[in-house]
């Protein structure tokens, strides 16, 4: 919580909710197979 606090005095409300660069759930699908997964879809 002591961290929260700190981050929302320091980044303010403009940042509130933005998940820091680093941070967060990792990608589980690679980005190529998300590209061909659309593309399949508007073809179909």
């Amino acid at each position: 919580m002591r961290a929260w606090r700190a981050r929302f005095l320091e980044d303010g409300v403009k940042e509130f909710g933005k998940v820091k660069e680093g941070l967060g759930r990792k990608p589980v699908i690679p980005e190529s197979k998300i590209v061909e997964i659309v593309e399949l879809t508007q073809k179909s």
